[in-house]
């Protein structure tokens, strides 16, 4: 296993050091599969750091993201939080504004990502009994609150020398994320997890399972909220795999059908 991965962001510079592909993340608009390559996942990663510190987002602060589907924003969002040693707050698209407004109190969230007007809407209407800032969506929408709008926000300051700083300081125990259970036996319990907690479940994962490095392409369908298939976009990052992302599991026949896939 490779000495260089001890934080979680760790995984995507990885790949492009070793692996890098053209088609990282493949994903649908309308009917149309669109990609992006690993130097655009990491480019736009630095830019979501860029922002969040333009925004104030300091280290230990947390950062809640909703989503219905499984898109590369997601993940773009994901390693800009980490590696400025913020945590990422994932939520269900499927819990109530009651747990919304519990779980954001809860973990002191800061800013909210969402992925549709629903959800938008659904965030919006408790913002206001809680710590929120503000909410973004994770689309591009032509809104003072789109993906573009938030990206625009670290265009007016150059935060890069202290990304590099930031991301040195993260240590392997530093708090990586909070999981917070669907609620289903009561009020939502929070999980927390280290880096070194999800680095070490990926490097287990890749020592017993036998694939090919860079040669497998990945089908994402399961809430990237979870911790399992979350775990599993970084051993797919870890193995250097192309991978489709599914708006829904329904789409998971027809998408097999159509792409050669390997998983």
């Amino acid at each position: 296993m490779s000495d260089s991965i001890s934080r979680i962001f760790d995984f995507a510079y990885y790949q492009l050091e070793n692996f890098p592909q053209e088609k990282c993340f493949n994903y649908k608009e309308e009917e149309t599969w669109k990609s992006i390559s690993t130097s655009k996942y990491i480019l736009d990663a630095n830019k979501v750091s860029n922002s969040l510190l333009s925004l104030g987002i300091k280290q230990n602060d947390k950062i809640a993201v909703i989503t219905s589907n499984n898109n590369p924003n997601w993940h773009i969002l994901d390693t800009g939080i980490l590696q400025i040693g913020a945590q990422n707050i994932p939520l269900y698209a499927t819990l109530s504004e009651k747990d919304y407004e519990y779980i954001l109190n809860h973990s002191d969230a800061k800013y909210c990502f969402v992925s549709d007007e629903e959800l938008y809407q659904k965030v919006k209407s408790i913002e206001n009994k809680t710590q929120l800032k503000n909410v973004f969506s994770l689309k591009e929408l032509d809104t003072n609150y789109d993906w573009n709008s938030f990206l625009k926000i670290g265009k007016t300051e150059d935060h890069n020398a202290k990304i590099e700083t930031l991301k040195k300081n993260v240590k392997p125990e530093d708090l990586a994320t909070i999981i917070y259970t669907s609620g289903t036996t009561g009020t939502p319990k929070g999980v927390m997890l280290t880096h070194k907690n999800i680095v070490s479940t990926v490097y287990k994962t890749a020592n017993r399972i036998n694939l090919k490095r860079d040669k497998n392409k990945i089908i994402s369908y399961l809430p990237i909220c979870h911790i399992f298939e979350r775990s599993a976009s970084y051993y797919n990052l870890f193995m250097g795999f192309e991978v489709f992302l599914l708006k829904a599991w329904i789409n998971l026949v027809k998408t097999l059908k159509k792409l050669n896939h390997t998983i």
